[in-house]
């Protein structure tokens, strides 16, 4: 399972990147915001109450990695509205202003994405590596 999170982590950051990369051309953007829809989207449903539940039930004697999980699935579902808002926002006709606003509000958007692999990669694999 810690393979198909490592991919989904690259699939994820190539995404952002090449978002990153014409991020001023909301054009250009667009299509690519519409695969880490895809991509992101695939990877928020996978960490559900199923993975997390499973998880939980591993480490029920280890306080420490229960509270680390709960953060997790957490934050994961703070997130999960934060992206769906956000796309919500940007979707097939926005507002001249949202577009206006699209480099800032992405590049926030962005750098949360990349704390969370982060935070995933220290903290989440290592608890994985037992399911």
């Amino acid at each position: 399972m810690m393979n198909s999170f490592k991919t989904f982590h690259n699939e994820i950051l190539s995404e952002l990147n090449s978002i990153l990369d014409v991020v001023r051309d909301y054009q250009k953007a667009f299509p690519i915001l519409k695969e880490l829809e895809k991509v992101l989207g695939e990877f928020m449903r996978l960490q559900g109450p199923k993975l997390y539940g499973a998880l939980k039930a591993r480490y029920s004697d280890d306080r420490e990695a229960i509270k680390m999980l709960e953060f997790l699935e957490h934050d994961m579902n703070e997130m999960k509205l934060e992206f769906w808002s956000f796309l919500e926002e940007y979707s097939d006709h926005p507002a001249p202003i949202a577009i206006k606003n699209f480099p800032r509000r992405f590049l926030a958007f962005s750098e949360r994405v990349i704390s969370r692999i982060k935070i995933e990669e220290e903290y989440f694999f290592p608890l994985l590596g037992c399911v």
